[in-house]
């Protein structure tokens, strides 16, 4: 029997700024763009609806319409701004993380969604970071992961993982 070992197929961590939606609607910059922004503590979401651009500028974090910005972990080289609800008022479809490559426009980190971006898989095993699994062992999977997200009244006692809170 004559075996090919099959070559890995990821791709490096780019050195120009990109930018992700990630499938839920959470945008992630890489250092790059974090950089280009000024490494802001906040940032503004912006959008031109005719010409499909969104616009990630710096703002002040007590700004009304400033998006705090977190580093992925500490040490990481990405990171976080909370989309959803900015990606749902304008219909930019999510489900799918696309990585696009930005460019500084009228001081502002723009990418071009007329551009199909390029679609990115995590790299991180299933269940990082403290999640429970999202499979029964049948593989189906759970109609609630994440039940404390789903039910505001839920608390870590009723999960059976601490005191309960008065």
């Amino acid at each position: 029997m004559t075996f090919d070992v099959f070559q890995k197929q990821r791709q490096p961590a780019t050195t120009e700024p990109a930018v992700t939606i990630q499938k839920r609607g959470a945008f992630s910059l890489n250092a790059p763009a974090y950089a280009m922004l000024g490494s802001p503590k906040a940032v503004e979401l912006l959008y031109d609806r005719a010409e499909s651009l969104v616009g990630i500028r710096p703002a002040l974090l007590e700004s009304a319409n400033a998006y705090p910005v977190r580093q992925v972990t500490k040490g990481s080289s990405s990171y976080l701004v909370t989309g959803t609800a900015f990606a749902n008022y304008y219909g930019i479809k999510l489900g799918v993380a696309r990585r696009w490559l930005g460019r500084i426009r009228d001081g502002m980190l723009v990418i071009d969604l007329k551009e199909p971006g390029v679609v990115v898989t995590s790299n991180r095993p299933a269940g990082r970071q403290g999640q429970a699994s999202e499979r029964s062992p049948n593989g189906a999977r759970s109609a609630h992961p994440h039940p404390d997200r789903d039910d505001p009244s839920a608390s870590p006692s009723a999960a059976g993982l601490g005191r309960e809170v008065p």
